[in-house]
């Protein structure tokens, strides 16, 4: 969904993946209770990692292992006044982790340790260019026919507030700066971090993040479903190399220091978040974590290497690592509106949903009385083959229009939706004023409207009725 990558992209991590990442370490208490598409399974341990029962030993000054070879150059990195004994932690980190993970330098990069205020105003100068105030409008508005947020809420502001309580670190692929957050300390929740965003500055290094992933800007403002997916596999790696870097190299200190983060973590904006938000915040890390995890039990890093020459074009691919690479999406056509919509309409937002959205609608939804049950909407969304949206607005009436059309992998697959859907748009929206071959719901703002042609499956809006059933006889 355009806009789904808000958060600017330099952003790599948050404090949650600290926490996401403790899942996957043995002997540690779950941070997710639930996973949004069903139940966690137990943590998967590579077999050369040991359990951290018995953590493998670092000395408590950050001592590379004696039987961790030396790696030849490590470029410098800009010290930007940090603390001696600080940088040389880094240095030591940066040469555990390109042992580890196999990976050599191939450029540089800077440093520098922000305070929680001055990462503040970063974010608001970044979210300055990004996202001016009618961007953010047109992006809630697109939520909010979709039942995700309520019209009025105030994304920029949120955001804000959430990534300056939410951010640990980040690594800026378009100035090569890392960026860590930290209060003067670098224990163990900073030194995972310094791993985490490590990882990030060798695949720039090494696979061009902008360039080569074409993972930029202007690329996801047209393919946002592309991005997610190619953010999944840059946070699924570092992830899972996190992971794998405490395993072997924690201290127990960097353990201590963990437990009573965790133990200490507070997120009272987070706790606020919509709920499809706090989830969409997840994917990367969680299931990017997973699908990144799949490749390394084929192949180890190797496999994960090639993923980056091949990389993954769709969230159904992360969700179903299974299906990567064969299984791409089709491309859904709808016809443009402007000439049936007449004087004083422009097209807002055109983009692709994809399977995690869609899972997102029938079960995240601002009205709790409309979300399906987490199986039976990740049941309905498993069938996503491909799909197109588009959201009309006409200042003048401030009316919107939305078309939604999604392609199945069958016709059952394309009824099993309809099904979950129609309980999901009672759910919202109250029983049918209508139910013969178009079904029409009656909302406060306008009308939606719901049909299955074989595989395909069609949802309007407009504020009209004889507007929805003009719209569904032109697509007809």
């Amino acid at each position: 969904m355009k806009n789904r990558l808000l958060i600017p992209i330099i952003v790599f991590i948050l404090i949650l993946c600290l926490a996401l990442t403790i899942v996957g370490i043995a002997s540690v208490v779950r941070f997710i209770n639930q996973n949004p598409l069903g139940e966690l399974e137990p943590p998967r341990e590579t077999a050369t990692l040991p359990s951290l029962s018995s953590p493998v030993k670092a000395t408590d000054e950050g001592t590379v292992d004696p039987e961790i070879p030396q790696a030849n150059t490590i470029p410098e990195a800009s010290p930007d006044a940090i603390n001696p004994g600080i940088m040389s932690q880094m240095e030591t980190i940066q040469e555990q982790i390109i042992h580890m993970r196999g990976l050599d330098p191939q450029g540089e990069f800077s440093r520098e340790i922000q305070s929680t205020e001055e990462l503040r105003q970063d974010l608001v100068e970044a979210f300055d260019e990004e996202m001016n105030e009618y961007e953010s409008w047109e992006y809630t508005l697109t939520l909010s026919i979709f039942g995700l947020l309520d019209e009025s809420f105030d994304i920029y502001s949120f955001h804000v507030d959430l990534l300056t309580e939410q951010i640990a670190g980040y690594y800026d692929q378009e100035t090569k700066e890392m960026v860590l957050v930290a209060g003067g300390e670098f224990g163990g929740p900073e030194r995972m971090t310094y791993a985490h965003e490590y990882i990030h500055a060798l695949q720039d290094q090494n696979f061009d993040i902008k360039e080569g992933l074409d993972y930029n800007d202007e690329s996801c403002e047209e393919n946002s479903e592309r991005c997610a997916a190619i953010e999944a596999l840059l946070e699924g790696d570092a992830s899972l190399s996190e992971a794998q870097w405490f395993m072997h190299y924690a201290t127990e200190q960097d353990y201590e220091d963990l437990m009573a983060f965790y133990g200490d973590m507070e997120m009272p904006v987070m706790d606020q978040a919509p709920a499809f938000l706090g989830q969409d915040l997840l994917f990367p890390y969680q299931y990017g974590y997973d699908f990144v995890q799949y490749l390394f039990d084929r192949g180890g890093w190797e496999t994960v290497n090639q993923a980056y020459q091949n990389a993954p074009v769709s969230t159904e691919q992360i969700l179903h690592p299974e299906r990567y690479p064969e299984d791409i999406p089709s491309l859904v056509n709808i016809p443009d509106l402007l000439p049936i919509l007449g004087d004083g309409w422009e097209l807002i937002d055109q983009d692709v949903i994809g399977e995690w959205y869609t899972y997102l609608i029938l079960g995240f939804g601002l009205d709790e009385n409309a979300r399906l049950d987490r199986s039976n909407a990740a049941q309905a969304a498993d069938g996503w083959e491909g799909d197109v949206y588009a959201v009309y607005y006409q200042e003048q009436s401030e009316n919107a229009v939305m078309i939604y059309k999604a392609l199945w992998q069958s016709d059952a697959e394309a009824k099993d939706f309809a099904t979950a859907f129609r309980e999901y748009a009672t759910g919202r929206f109250g029983n049918p004023i209508d139910e013969q071959e178009l079904i029409l719901w009656q909302a406060v703002d306008g009308f939606h409207a719901f049909y299955q042609e074989n595989s395909f499956t069609t949802w309007i809006f407009a504020s009209e009725q004889t507007l929805v059933e003009g719209i569904w006889k032109t697509l007809k």
